[in-house]
C-alpha cells in the first residue's frame, strides 16, 4: 500500500510540475486573454449584476457550490487559486465576491445571498 501511495504522490507531483511549467511557458498569452476577459466583463457594466444574480438563482436551485456561479466571471486559474486558498465556504464566497468587485457594485443583499451561512428573502439586489 505504501508503494502505491508513493507512486500516486509522484504522479500528482509530476502533473503539478507540468501544469506550473505550462503556466510559465504561456504566461504572456494567458495574461493577454485575461486582460481581454476583464475588458469584456467591465463592458457588461450594469448587466453584470443581473447576469450574476441569474446564475446565483440557477445554482441555488441545482444545489451547486457557490464557486460554480463565478466560473463565467473569473479566469480558471484565479478561480482555482481562490477555491484552493479558502477551505471555509463563507471565506471562499467572500474572496470570490472580492474577485469580481471590479466589474459590478455588489450589494450587501447579494453578498448575503451568496454567502453560505445567510440568505436573502426579499429578492432585492
Amino acid at each position: 500500500m505504501q508503494a502505491i501511495n508513493q507512486y500516486v504522490q509522484k504522479v500528482h507531483d509530476f502533473y503539478t510540475w507540468v501544469y506550473e511549467r505550462l503556466k510559465e511557458i504561456h504566461r504572456t498569452d494567458i495574461d493577454a486573454v485575461q486582460r481581454k476577459q476583464q475588458e469584456m466583463w467591465r463592458a457588461l457594466g450594469p448587466f453584470f449584476l443581473h447576469i450574476l444574480v441569474h446564475h446565483i438563482a440557477v445554482r441555488a436551485q441545482m444545489g451547486q457550490a457557490p464557486e460554480g456561479m463565478f466560473a463565467l466571471f473569473m479566469n480558471p486559474m484565479q478561480l482555482e487559486e481562490i477555491c484552493g486558498s479558502y477551505p471555509d465556504p463563507a471565506d471562499r464566497a467572500n474572496a470570490l465576491i472580492n474577485g469580481i468587485a471590479d466589474y459590478a457594485n455588489i450589494s450587501e443583499a447579494v453578498v448575503k445571498f451568496i454567502t453560505p451561512t445567510d440568505s436573502v428573502t426579499d429578492g432585492s439586489y
